[in-house]
């Protein structure tokens, strides 16, 4: 009698594009097989995968049956989604549920892609976030896309009336609020049984055309709020969020606004494991070693990580267009006068130097 066949351990991958590859590439070099999602049957990550489902990754019932169908040649150890489509996400917590596996929570999934979810979930639980505007007294004002887009995309800062008919599309919903003189710093952190561990911190680099657009400008670490008053009160805020999801076990970042006197509020989660070269460039270029998208494989398989603490070294990365391209990765902050952001074309620039003037003296 023929012996009985093992089954092979799989990780899912919510999708199978080119922001998926490197989430592939880990799961795979961990030793797993890679089922891999996508409504597009030529995705590039397709041929990566031991098993592919050509189905779009926001039909989560059809999903769940594929799996069950896999299951007699796979056993399914995590899902994986590098993705900020609410839908996806939803697809990826259906299926972390089904196999009782680490996973985001439904309330989280809605207030990393929903402005005004995490609005009112920030009022509920006062924290701190960039006030409504309701009035011309409000202006100068910042517009949003209600539903989260890639990098800056559709954000606008409008000085006047004029300005915001100019700037909105009456067919987008749109969250306008009040605008904070500031820097914006990202916090990485892994969320795990309603407590919050903190990996890094960084700078994002924003200017402002002058059209009005919100353009990402590039990335630096460590964040000039390192080591100050300020990063502890912004940690704060960020332990008191994940302490509202004691479900949930992923790897998210958190952006904030942190005002001229040093007071941060939170302004954007992200729960797709990262965009805007993030983990793809900068934080192996500040670590030698460190495999953003290895440990992102890790959490969602409820491996074992031996440790949190790596030692980020200054590193700073440049757009030369929206988000993936690049034209300069530094081995060095935006504390060095090496680094000169280019502000050709801009209205405002990172304020980052003179935050830290202020606040370190």
């Amino acid at each position: 009698m023929a012996g009985k066949k093992n089954k092979r351990d799989a990780v899912v991958s919510i999708g199978a594009g080119v922001s998926q590859l490197a989430v592939i590439k880990a799961a795979k070099e961990a030793g797993f097989g890679v089922i891999a999602v996508d409504r597009d049957a030529k995705a590039p990550g397709m041929p990566m995968a031991d098993a592919a489902v050509v189905s779009s990754t926001h039909d989560r019932i059809y999903l769940l049956k594929y799996l069950e169908g896999l299951e007699k040649d796979w056993a399914i150890r995590g899902i994986v989604a590098r993705t900020s489509a609410a839908d996806a996400l939803r697809t990826a917590l259906a299926a972390s549920r089904k196999y009782g596996l680490p996973g985001l929570d439904e309330e989280l999934i809605s207030i990393s892609t929903d402005k005004s979810a995490l609005r009112g979930f920030c009022g509920r639980r006062h924290l701190p976030f960039p006030a409504r505007a309701c009035s011309a007294r409000d202006y100068p004002v910042i517009v949003k896309p209600m539903v989260t887009i890639v990098g800056k995309t559709g954000i606008y800062l409008c000085g006047d009336e004029r300005a915001l008919r100019f700037c909105t599309d009456p067919e987008v919903f749109v969250e306008v609020e009040s605008f904070v003189e500031g820097i914006d710093v990202t916090c990485l952190y892994l969320a795990e049984n309603g407590t919050a561990k903190a990996l890094t911190w960084l700078d994002e680099l924003v200017g402002v055309d002058i059209g009005g657009r919100i353009k990402g400008l590039g990335l630096s670490i460590p964040s000039v709020i390192s080591g100050t008053r300020t990063e502890t009160r912004a940690f704060e805020i960020i332990k008191e969020l994940v302490s509202s999801f004691p479900k949930a076990a992923a790897l998210l970042l958190v952006s904030m606004r942190i005002t001229m006197e040093g007071e941060p509020m939170l302004i954007e989660i992200h729960s797709d494991l990262g965009g805007d070269l993030i983990g793809d460039e900068l934080l192996p270029a500040a670590c030698t070693g460190f495999d953003f998208f290895s440990l992102a494989v890790k959490v969602a398989t409820g491996a074992s990580i031996e440790t949190m603490t790596w030692p980020f070294r200054p590193a700073a990365v440049f757009y030369s267009e929206e988000p993936p391209g690049f034209t300069t990765l530094l081995s060095s902050d935006i504390r060095s006068n090496l680094i000169r952001i280019p502000i050709d074309g801009l209205s405002k620039g990172p304020r980052h130097l003179e935050w830290l003037d202020r606040n370190m003296t």
